[in-house]
């Protein structure tokens, strides 16, 4: 009561201790405003502490945001202003908020890398993802995770022989559509399963796969690299740029490229500007060199064209006079396994230009 007299406009009760009726009532009667409330005195405190009026904090016209507003138109405005958090309106109603940190700071993608593990043949932003998986059947090429990862890597010729035999190891079947694609790509990979890389397991993975597509595998394989070899109406360019993958061998920056075609003539007649193509591409995109393999599917041979420098990694590499543009490998169809391979012995042989 003495409280009451000294004119206070509030009473807080702490402990939910008991209130005199006389006490509610003279209260009431000077429009005193009680609070009962079962924390302890020092918590009630501290509480008081965090009761500042919106008002005191809150702008009358705040920034606002609507659900459909874009990441990338909000992100400038959030930069300009700073605030830690903004509201989400829609209808004049407050609907939910948009934490800056969270913006700014976003979850990173996911992926999984198929068919490839080095950073130069990955999407472009590779460095920001977050890698779940690696499912490949190349050399290892340097990419760094930062926590351990699932891979699956064996020495076969297509990563479609892999991914296939996941499915079958984990009871799922394939559908014959689907059969069908991952049997190309183990046909093109292994060049109808004369290429080196190819194993007896390739060729009971693309037999099995051709049963559930429902093709006869060889009639299948010829129709497809006939269809798939020759330069057809391609451009120097995309020629030269055809199945295009960089690699990094010592202090080299190299890309190789590929082209699977019934008469190696048709390159050779054009050699002079491919070869053009291929040295400003190096030069534009800051390669080292610039290689080329014309494979010829009849001779189960190769004519390797180059352009940058060293030429000397050409000839160290394949014991060939590397002087000119290109050098003719017979029995070479594989870059993963008989291009690469003797280039990385090579650039350790040869002194830097």
């Amino acid at each position: 009561m003495q409280f009451i007299d000294c004119g206070i406009s509030a009473l807080i009760v702490t402990m939910n201790s008991r209130i005199a009726p006389e006490v509610l009532e003279e209260a009431e009667k000077r429009k005193v405003f009680v609070l009962l409330t079962p924390y302890d005195t020092y918590t009630v405190g501290r509480l008081l502490n965090q009761c500042v009026p919106i008002r005191r904090i809150m702008k009358a016209d705040p920034v606002c945001f609507r659900p459909m507003d874009l990441l990338s138109d909000i992100k400038g405005i959030m930069d300009e202003h700073r605030y830690r958090s903004y509201p989400v309106v829609e209808n004049g109603k407050l609907v939910g908020l948009v934490s800056a940190d969270e913006i700014m700071l976003p979850e990173r993608e996911k992926v999984i890398l198929v068919d490839h593990n080095e950073r130069g043949q990955a999407v472009e932003g590779i460095e920001d993802a977050k890698i779940l998986e690696i499912i490949d059947h190349h050399r290892l090429g340097g990419i760094q995770t930062s926590e351990p990862i699932y891979t699956h890597q064996e020495p076969v010729g297509c990563t479609c022989t892999i991914v296939a035999n996941m499915h079958w190891h984990r009871d799922v079947d394939i559908p014959p559509s689907i059969a069908g694609l991952l049997m190309s790509a183990i046909i093109s990979d292994t060049v109808l399963f004369k290429s080196p890389t190819c194993t007896p397991y390739d060729k009971k993975t693309a037999e099995r796969l051709a049963d559930i597509a429902g093709v006869d595998l060889k009639e299948y394989g010829l129709a497809m690299l006939r269809a798939g070899a020759g330069i057809g109406d391609k451009t120097p360019a995309e020629i030269a740029k055809n199945d295009l993958k960089e690699f990094k061998i010592g202090d080299y920056r190299i890309i190789v490229s590929q082209i699977s075609v019934m008469d190696p003539k048709e390159i050779l007649d054009i050699e002079d500007q491919i070869i053009a193509f291929m040295k400003e591409n190096a030069e534009r995109e800051g390669f080292d060199m610039h290689l080329l393999m014309a494979t010829d599917i009849l001779e189960e041979a190769t004519y390797l064209l180059y352009a940058g420098s060293p030429k000397t990694l050409i000839g160290e590499a394949f014991k060939k006079d590397a002087s000119g543009t290109h050098v003719y490998l017979p029995g070479v169809m594989s870059r993963k396994k008989q291009i690469i391979p003797p280039l990385s012995e090579a650039v350790k042989r040869i002194k830097p230009q």
